[in-house]
């Protein structure tokens, strides 16, 4: 980048451009030819211009950190120039109890998620469900295994919550590992648009260590890096001097935090102020500079450069907004400054509620002139209280106490303050009132409604985060070790044999992050747990997956490998037959067996119930055929204890409970038919003995009946 202007003319006469050189367009091809930056002076300029933009915006954060760390809701000034000075003026805290209450309702569904990217493989996709498992769980795995990710996550949240917007940023084009951007730190241009894709600049203000400039110059491309601007910059580094410039004014707040007795100094030891910065060109491409602002010669203002750096700005920074305001970056509001004001409130009325106690029932008394109050004097004793230079006023009593009213009044603007960030959900009446469950209920869900769409928004916006992170994760060449050990296993596969090919982690790794882990949260597991504990043994629905959806509500993916039985695996279910066909043995030879608790019971009466194969009948249908009514009533007794334990425990499909109840009554009725044609077989066969016996009784002796045949005579 060639300097066209001496660096002490930057805009004495306005031909220097603050917002970037407008494009030259080739009329042939309609190709750009020139650079939005042309020289240092122009580039610092733009920053500066950023910056400058961002001041009311500093200034507003400021007031929050200060009011966050104990800021006194009066001025001690003021008070003491009104002449009340005696007024209580402490902080509580308000606006940072309220803050903190806040944060956690966007880190924790990020830190408790099962998976960290919703990428998937395109549905039919042979294994798809597997490999994009395996992909989800390698990548959560790695990026959790981060030390610093949830004190990054923590830090995000808070900034968003606090001051409106923060960024995630990337320096560098393999470290996964994104830095967190304060608004007072990373400078957009006045108007940026949330989520978009076109951002035209990024700045980052950037302080190195001088041992982590050399390194990036040593390890980085020697032709990006000008090896004479940073060994100037490396030997001149110094324990900064904080100035009061605007991106420093809630610095100095935090300063107060840190109990520094002078404000001098940011750090306490030697660094480097760089300013990195961000420009989109007119190709889509967006180049990269670091400029020591400080450089005593123009010539070492330059420390790296490197035109069309990468393909995108969300190769870069991912802004973070708390909500979408007026629809600009600058113009998204925190919870800080939403409920500044209200707490500021709030502190007050808790300082007048003290006063108001330290106040009551003191005597007042008035004396001529202000200037007459040093020369009162006042004598107690047993009886009476004389006053010289002063006389009692007409309230004797003082001031009445009155705790309850400023209790009622502290309360409803707490309510206020949670309302006014969308935390508020009104109780349900616990006593009887006018109000329909109906509509307590469709109130409910109005609100939950609201809570679902900013977490949703807040969600959608860590998913593109993330995805710089994944693709820097699995970029081919990549020098992290971190990377390489997660490339290696995604190609080589898990233990199970799942494994990805170049193809598919293209396709997972490029997929647009449009959509959010919501889903993965434990408030949405608990809502599938739910559900899925209706599907129990209704063969509508895949009984495995419905008890992973449980398991892993409680105890995660590890809970789930435990407990739940593989696909394919039915070693549980053959047991259950083989017990119960061991049993009907049993039970044949005309013993009555008990069902235990731990029986599979729908497992048992299908076994029962079913014929072994084609052709054959089932158990139950096989000893009726055979007329066996003692086993028979044996087996049906057997099978109820199963079916009302089967009921009780809601192992039974909703469909199948009036299938299964009527087969027990046809059974009884096959029962009772087999009783009644036994016991009328048994009544012709003793009516025939009966009338052959009767017959025998009329013949003579010695002579056959008619109806007898003789016995044949046998041979000699």
């Amino acid at each position: 980048m060639a300097e066209k202007l001496p660096y002490s003319d930057i805009d004495t006469n306005g031909s220097v451009d603050e917002f970037g050189d407008a494009p030259e367009v080739n009329e042939s091809d309609l190709e750009q030819t020139n650079r939005v930056v042309s020289s240092v002076s122009q580039a610092i300029q733009m920053i500066e211009r950023d910056i400058t933009d961002a001041k009311k915006l500093i200034q507003n954060a400021a007031r929050i950190t200060a009011k966050k760390q104990g800021d006194t809701p009066y001025s001690r000034s003021s008070l003491k120039e009104q002449g009340k000075a005696y007024k209580t003026n402490i902080s509580t805290r308000a606006l940072a109890t309220e803050l903190k209450r806040a944060a956690p309702r966007l880190y924790m569904p990020i830190l408790t998620a099962s998976t960290l990217t919703a990428a998937e493989l395109p549905p039919g996709w042979p294994l798809g469900q597997e490999k994009t498992q395996f992909f989800r769980e390698t990548i959560t795995k790695a990026i959790k295994a981060w030390r610093k990710f949830p004190t990054f996550v923590r830090g995000l949240s808070s900034e968003v919550v606090d001051y409106g917007f923060t960024f995630g940023c990337f320096t560098d084009p393999y470290q996964w590992r994104p830095h967190l951007v304060r608004m007072d730190r990373g400078f957009v241009p006045r108007g940026a648009e949330i989520m978009d894709e076109n951002l035209a600049r990024f700045t980052l203000l950037w302080e190195y260590q001088p041992d982590e400039l050399l390194k990036l110059a040593r390890d980085g491309n020697k032709d990006d890096w000008d090896k004479e601007s940073v060994a100037a910059a490396v030997h001149r580094a110094t324990t900064p001097s904080q100035s009061w410039t605007l991106e420093n004014m809630r610095k100095f707040e935090e300063l107060i935090r840190e109990q520094v007795w002078d404000y001098s100094y940011e750090k306490g030891y030697k660094v480097i102020k760089t300013q990195h910065f961000f420009v989109l060109e007119g190709t889509g491409k967006i180049s990269y500079y670091i400029l020591w602002k400080d450089a005593p010669k123009t010539e070492w203002a330059l420390l790296y450069e490197k035109l069309d750096a990468y393909d995108s700005m969300n190769d870069v920074v991912i802004p973070m907004v708390f909500g979408y305001g007026d629809g600009t970056i600058h113009g998204s509001w925190g919870a800080g400054q939403l409920l500044y004001d209200m707490a500021v409130q709030l502190e007050k009325v808790r300082c007048d509620s003290i006063d108001n106690l330290r106040m009551s029932n003191k005597m007042k008394l008035q004396v001529p002139q202000a200037k007459d109050a040093s020369k009162v004097e006042m004598t107690v004793n047993d009886t009476s209280i004389i006053v010289s230079e002063a006389q009692f006023a007409n309230n004797v009593g003082g001031i009445a106490p009155n705790p309850q009213g400023y209790i009622a009044l502290e309360q409803q603007m707490r309510q206020w303050m949670q309302q006014i960030i969308g935390s508020y959900l009104p109780d349900i009446p616990s006593q009887p009132s006018d109000i329909k469950a109906a509509q307590i209920n469709a109130a409910m869900a109005q609100e939950q409604e609201v809570q679902r769409d900013v977490l949703e928004g807040w969600m959608q916006q860590f998913a593109y985060l993330v995805q710089p992170m994944t693709k820097r994760l699995t970029m081919k060449g990549s020098n992290d070790k971190v990377a390489k050990e997660v490339r290696k296993k995604l190609l080589e596969g898990n233990d199970d044999g799942i494994a990805l090919t170049e193809e598919e982690l293209d396709l997972l790794v490029e997929q647009p992050a449009i959509q959010s882990v919501t889903d993965f949260t434990p408030a949405m597991a608990a809502q599938k747990a739910q559900f899925a504990q209706t599907t129990l043994n209704n063969p509508l629905f895949k009984q495995t997956n419905a008890a992973k959806l449980m398991a892993g509500a409680v105890g995660g993916q590890s809970l789930v490998d435990y407990l739940v039985v593989p696909d394919g695996d039915t070693q549980d279910q053959t047991l259950a037959q083989r017990t119960q066909l061991e049993e009907l043995t049993t039970i044949g030879s005309g013993i009555n067996l008990p069902v235990i608790s731990k029986d599979n019971h729908w497992i048992h009466m299908e076994t029962m119930t079913t014929p072994p194969q084609e052709g054959y009948p089932s158990a139950m249908d096989a000893v009726i055929k055979a007329g066996k009514v003692n086993v028979a009533q044996a087996m049906l007794k057997h099978f109820s204890a199963h079916y009302q334990s089967a009921v009780a425990l809601k192992a039974i499909p909703t469909e199948q409970i009036n299938q299964k109840k009527s087969f027990i009554a046809t059974y009884e009725k096959s029962i009772e038919a087999l009783q009644q044609q036994q016991a009328q077989a048994a009544q012709t066969q003793q009516a025939q003995q009966q009338a052959m016996m009767a017959a025998q009784q009329q013949q003579p002796q010695g002579q056959v009946p008619n109806n007898v045949a003789p016995f044949p005579q046998q041979a000699g």
